[in-house]
């Protein structure tokens, strides 16, 4: 990991045109945080490098989680799915359907880059460049949920077929993904996260 940030751009480079959309940019902007802290651990000079691989920007790492723990559950209801449909309906005037359009041009075009950046960043990992193995699973375990966060989001607008879909949030593997790296996170600050539902 030798790109700042672990490579992933500020918010996965989704926008903010709807509550779909603005969900993918928060979890993407806080797993980019979490992969720049994992960054931060590894870049630190000889002696203190094992104290820092230890701390890992503990409260940073945390607070990231947290954020993503709270969207996930969040953005998995069906409201959000609901409310893009009927912006796309038209039924809260023609602003709005442009604001929709925009979402679903921002998932096609943004969710292969976010896999492919995700999945070079994955690749790129080397364990031996970090002096506390579970520094380098976090860093993992972040690129695997930003890959089915891309990937989810790909499937779901990719060939969009119109209203109504499925929530992409409630995506089984995206859920794994995350359930893995709250695991991680949980592993390498030695703190709980705390569900919220």
């Amino acid at each position: 990991m030798d790109k700042p940030y672990g490579g992933i751009p500020s918010s996965g480079g989704y926008s903010f045109n709807t509550e779909l959309e603005i969900a993918a940019a928060r979890m993407s902007e806080e797993a980019h945080c979490i992969l720049g802290s994992c960054g931060k651990a590894k870049r630190a000079p000889g002696w203190q490098r094992d104290m820092y691989d230890h701390m890992v920007d503990s409260a940073h790492v945390l607070e990231e989680m947290r954020l993503i723990a709270g969207e996930m559950v969040e953005y998995s209801r069906r409201y959000y799915v609901d409310d893009f449909c009927e912006q796309m309906s038209g039924d809260y005037g023609p602003d709005r359907v442009g604001y929709a359009k925009a979402t679903l041009e921002g998932f096609q075009e943004n969710s292969p880059r976010l896999k492919q950046l995700a999945l070079e960043g994955k690749c790129g990992l080397k364990p031996k460049e970090y002096s506390n193995l579970d520094v380098f699973q976090l860093a993992d375990a972040t690129y695997d949920f930003l890959y089915y966060l891309g990937e989810v989001l790909e499937e779901h607008f990719d060939d969009f077929k119109g209203c109504p879909f499925k929530t992409p949030y409630k995506d089984q593997r995206l859920w794994d993904a995350f359930t893995n790296l709250k695991d991680k996170v949980e592993t390498a600050t030695k703190t709980k996260v705390e569900m919220k539902y």
